[in-house]
C-alpha cells in the first residue's frame, strides 16, 4: 500500500526504499510522514529476520524508535535494519532510516524484538495450510491504497468522543493468515493519538515512542486513546492504548521535547 521497494541485501543486513510519493505525504505535503517511516522499520525490521532464518515466522513484540532529524523534503526514504541476536523465543533488530541517499546520516534510528517461531495464525505447512494461505494473500494483494492524497488517507482513521477510531480495512493487513494489521499500521495509529498530546507546546516534537505489542490486531474497529502523564516546558510524556472491543491490543509510550 505504501510503495515500498525492496533494495538489497547484504552482509550488513537488508535494505528497503520508501518513495516520497503524495501517498504518504505529512500535513505539509512535501516530505514523508514520520508515521510512515515508522512503519516502513516494522516492515523492514521482519524482512531482517526472514532474510536471516528463512524457514522460520516473526511478528513484533516491542518496537522502539529514536527521532534524530526529519526525513527531507521531497526525497525517498531508505530503510536499514539486521537481526542482531537470537535467544529465547525472540529476536532483536537494530534499524535505522535516512533520506535523499541510503548513505545519508540517519533520522530516525530502531531496536524492536521480534517473536520467532510459530506466527500468530499460522500452523505446519501442509497442503491445506499452504493453500489457504495463498488465497488470502491474492486476496490482499489486490488492497491498494485509497486515491486520495497524503498518509492520513491511507490509515482512513477519524477522531470521535471515545478516542481516535479506525476502521478496518484490507490494505492496513500485515498478517495474512489471521488476518491482522500490520505493526506498523499499529505502531502508527498509537502515534496519532499521542502527537496532539505531546505537540500541544509548538516547541515539542516526538523524540521517542516505545511500542509493546500485546495481541494481534484483528480485522475490526479499533480505539486509540491517548493521555498525557506529564506535561513540561522542556518534555511531555504520553500514553497511548489500542483497544479492540474491550481487548487491549497494544500500548505506547512516547516522549515529546
Amino acid at each position: 500500500t505504501l510503495g515500498v521497494c525492496w533494495d538489497g541485501a547484504d552482509a550488513s543486513g537488508i535494505r528497503m526504499r520508501l518513495p516520497c510519493t503524495s501517498t504518504v505525504h505529512d500535513a505539509s505535503g512535501a516530505a514523508v510522514d514520520l508515521r510512515a517511516v515508522v512503519a516502513l522499520l516494522d516492515q523492514a525490521g521482519g524482512a531482517a529476520i526472514y532474510a536471516a532464518l528463512p524457514s522460520v515466522a516473526a511478528a513484533t513484540l516491542e518496537l522502539r524508535v529514536d527521532v534524530l532529524g526529519e526525513p527531507s523534503a521531497g526525497k525517498d526514504v531508505w530503510a536499514h535494519a539486521s537481526m542482531h541476536s537470537q535467544s529465547h523465543g525472540s529476536a532483536l533488530v537494530l534499524g535505522h532510516a535516512s533520506s535523499e541517499t541510503p548513505d545519508a546520516p540517519a533520522f530516525l534510528r530502531m531496536t524492536a524484538r521480534y517473536i520467532v517461531g510459530s506466527g500468530p495464525g499460522q500452523a505446519p505447512a501442509d497442503g491445506v495450510y499452504l493453500a489457504r494461505r495463498e488465497e488470502v494473500v491474492a486476496r490482499f494483494a489486490t488492497a491498494g491504497a485509497p486515491l486520495t492524497v497524503g498518509f492520513d488517507a491511507i490509515l482512513g482513521g477519524m477522531t470521535a468522543p471515545c478516542g481516535w477510531v479506525l476502521p478496518f480495512a484490507e490494505r492496513l493487513v500485515g498478517s495474512v493468515t489471521l488476518p491482522a494489521l500490520h505493526g506498523g499500521v499499529v505502531g502508527a495509529a498509537l502515534l496519532t493519538a499521542a502527537a496532539p498530546l505531546g505537540s500541544a507546546s509548538l516547541t515539542h516534537r516526538l523524540s521517542a515512542m516505545t511500542v509493546q505489542y500485546i495481541r494481534a490486531a484483528l480485522t475490526e474497529e479499533s480505539v486509540v486513546t491517548a493521555q498525557l502523564v506529564k506535561g513540561g516546558a522542556r518534555a511531555s510524556f504520553v500514553q497511548a492504548r489500542m483497544l479492540q472491543g474491550e481487548r487491549l491490543v497494544a500500548t505506547a509510550q512516547c516522549l515529546f521535547g
